[in-house]
C-alpha cells in the first residue's frame, strides 16, 4: 500500500498539527489507498510513495512494549470484533537526534468493516503527551526493558485482572513460542481464563480470588494444570497473584501476576515421589521376604536336622527309613522354597525369557496330571477331561507346565476328598483357557482379592511361601494371557489361565 501525502481537511492545518504533534493516517484496504499528513511522515521517516507496510517493520519507531497492544487491536479489528482504539504509547521518531522515547496518545477507528473482506477503511490519530504522562528520563524507560527481558528469562505470561469488569489481560510474548500463542496481547473475560483450568483446580483458583477481592489477603501463589494457547495437552503453571490497587472506598480494584510454565519442575517431582515409593516398596518387599523366608527355610531345617538326629541314635532299620524319607520330604521342600525365590528373582530382573513354540496343550495337560496323581490323598481323584482333540497353542512349553503343575500341587494340597479336574477348550480364535477345579474347602471373597500378592497365605497352617500364584500370574502375563480365580467357601475353587492359540500379533503358524 503506497503512502500519499495529505492534509487534515476541514480540521487542522499542517502547521497546527506540526506545533501539537498531531499525525494523521487514513487507510483503505480495499482500495489499496493510504494517505498521511506531514506530522504523522515525519514521525515514521515515511516518504510520499513509500509502501505502508515497510515504514512498519522500521525498528525502534514503536516502543516494543506497546506494540502488543496495537497488534491485538488489529487481530481484534480483522475479526471484527473491535473498532475503536485508544491508548498512550512511546514512540521515537526517526528526526529525533537525542534517541528518546516520546510518549503520543493514539486513536483508531475503523470506518469501515465488510464481513467479507475484514477491514476496509481505517483512521488514525497521534498527538504529543509526553506532558501529561510525565516521562521522567530514558533510563527509566530502558529499565522497564531491562524488567522486559527477565520476564522474558523467566519463560513467563505477565497478566492483570480488573475485579470490577472481570477482564483480564496477558501478555504471552514472553513465553515460548511452541504453546502456540497466536498474538502477542491478549484481553479476556475471566470465565474464558478458567475454561482453561482444568476442572479439579477451578474451585482453588476462585476461592483464592475471592479471599484477595474480599481483601483478606493480597498475595497468594498456585499450582495447577491448564491448557496455554494452541497446545491441546495440559500443562502444569504456578500463578503468583498480587493485589496491586484498591479504588477509592478501598476496596481492591487490580490483581497483578505471572503464570510460569513448571511443567519439567513437577514431572521431576513426580518422578522423586515414584522413585520414593518404589524404594519404600522394596524395603517393604525386602522386610516381608526376610520373615517369611526365615519361617519358611527353618521349618524344612528343623525337620532334617531333627530326623537326621533321631535316625544316628535309633537301633531300629524301620525307624531309620522313616526318619529317612522325613529328612528327604524337608530336603524337597527347602529345595521348591528356594526354586521359588530364584524363579521370583529372575522374573524381577527380566531374566526369563519366553519361547515360541508350537505344541498340543492337551498332552501338556495329560502329562502333567499323571505325573501329579501320586500327590493327591486318598479317595481324590485326579484327572484330565478331553474337550477337544488336538488344541495346539503357541508359547513356552516349559513355562506353561511349570504353571500348570503349580495350580495342580495347590487344587491337591487344599483338596481332602473329592477330584481335581483339568480342562481346556477355545475361548475365541486367538486364545485357549485352561482350567483347574477342585472339590477343596474353597475361599472366601477377602482371601481371593489377596491370592496373588507376594508371601499371601490364605490359611497359615498349610505349608507353602506364598510366592506360588505370584509365580503363576507373572508367567502367564509374560505371555499375554491372563489368570482368574472362582472360588467359593465350601464348594472348591477353579483357578484359569489362557495361552495363545498363535503368535500374538501375527498370522496362526
Amino acid at each position: 500500500m503506497v503512502i500519499h501525502k495529505a492534509q487534515i481537511h476541514n480540521v487542522l492545518p499542517d502547521d497546527l498539527a506540526s506545533k501539537a504533534k498531531i499525525g494523521y493516517l487514513r487507510s483503505n484496504l480495499l482500495g489499496n489507498k493510504c494517505e498521511a499528513n506531514e506530522q504523522w511522515m515525519q514521525m515514521f521517516g515515511a516518504a510520499e510513495g513509500d509502501n505502508l507496510d515497510d515504514v512498519f517493520k522500521k525498528s525502534g519507531v514503536v516502543h516494543s512494549v506497546d506494540v502488543y497492544s496495537i497488534n491485538s487491536f488489529m487481530a481484534n479489528a480483522l475479526r471484527g470484533t473491535e473498532r475503536t482504539y485508544r491508548g498512550f504509547l512511546r514512540l521515537r521518531p526517526l528526526q529525533n537526534s537525542g534517541n528518546e522515547w516520546e510518549w503520543y496518545h493514539i486513536t483508531i477507528q475503523v470506518e469501515k468493516y465488510d464481513p467479507e473482506h475484514g477491514v476496509i477503511d481505517t483512521i488514525a490519530f497521534y498527538y504529543g503527551a509526553s506532558e501529561i504522562m510525565s516521562v521522567q528520563s530514558p533510563e527509566d524507560l530502558d529499565r522497564y526493558s531491562e524488567y522486559a527481558d527477565a520476564v522474558q528469562a523467566l519463560n513467563c505470561i505477565p497478566w492483570s485482572l480488573n475485579l470490577k469488569t472481570h477482564t483480564l489481560t496477558s501478555n504471552p510474548s514472553f513465553i515460548d513460542r511452541k504453546y502456540g500463542f497466536t498474538s502477542d496481547h491478549r484481553i479476556f473475560s475471566l470465565d474464558e481464563h478458567m475454561s482453561s483450568i482444568l476442572p479439579e483446580y477451578q474451585e482453588e483458583f476462585m476461592r483464592t480470588l475471592n479471599l484477595i477481592e474480599a481483601g483478606l489477603i493480597e498475595r497468594s501463589k498456585l499450582e495447577y494444570q491448564a491448557y496455554l494457547g494452541e497446545s491441546t495437552e495440559p500443562v502444569w503453571v504456578e500463578t503468583s497473584l498480587l493485589l496491586r490497587d484498591r479504588d477509592s472506598q478501598g476496596k481492591p480494584l487490580t490483581v497483578i501476576g505471572a503464570l510460569v510454565v513448571i511443567q519439567e519442575r513437577k514431572e521431576a517431582e513426580f518422578a522423586i515421589i515414584e522413585a520414593k515409593h518404589k524404594a519404600q516398596q522394596m524395603a517393604d518387599m525386602k522386610s516381608t521376604f526376610l520373615s517369611s523366608m526365615s519361617h519358611e527355610f527353618r521349618t524344612p531345617l528343623n525337620s532334617i536336622l531333627g530326623f537326621s538326629t533321631l535316625m544316628a541314635h535309633s537301633d531300629s532299620v524301620e525307624e531309620r527309613m522313616q526318619c529317612l524319607g522325613a529328612v528327604q520330604a524337608g530336603g524337597r521342600q527347602l529345595l521348591d522354597i528356594i526354586d521359588d525365590v530364584i524363579k521370583l528373582c529372575k522374573l524381577d530382573s527380566g531374566e526369563i525369557f519366553m519361547r515360541h513354540e508350537r505344541f498340543d496343550i492337551n498332552d501338556l495337560c495329560l502329562q502333567l496330571v499323571d505325573e501329579m496323581r501320586p500327590l493327591r490323598r486318598e479317595g481324590v481323584n485326579a484327572s484330565f477331561f478331553r474337550t477337544t482333540p488336538d488344541l495346539m497353542v503357541v508359547g513356552d512349553k516349559q513355562y506353561t507346565g511349570e504353571v500348570l503343575r503349580q495350580l495342580l500341587a495347590n487344587a491337591l494340597e487344599h483338596t481332602d476328598q473329592g477330584s481335581v479336574v483339568v480342562t481346556c477348550r477355545h475361548i475365541d480364535a486367538d486364545f485357549i483357557k485352561v482350567s483347574v477345579a477342585d472339590t477343596g474347602g474353597g475361599m472366601s471373597p477377602a482371601v481371593v482379592e489377596h491370592a496373588f500378592e507376594r508371601f499371601f497365605k490364605g490359611d497359615s497352617y498349610r505349608p507353602g511361601t506364598g510366592l506360588g500364584l505370584p509365580i503363576v500370574k507373572r508367567l502367564v502375563t509374560m505371555w499375554g494371557g491372563h489368570v482368574s480365580i472362582d472360588s467359593h467357601v465350601g464348594e472348591g475353587t477353579t483357578v484359569s489361565f489362557t495361552v495363545p492359540a498363535h503368535n500374538v500379533g501375527s498370522s496362526a503358524i
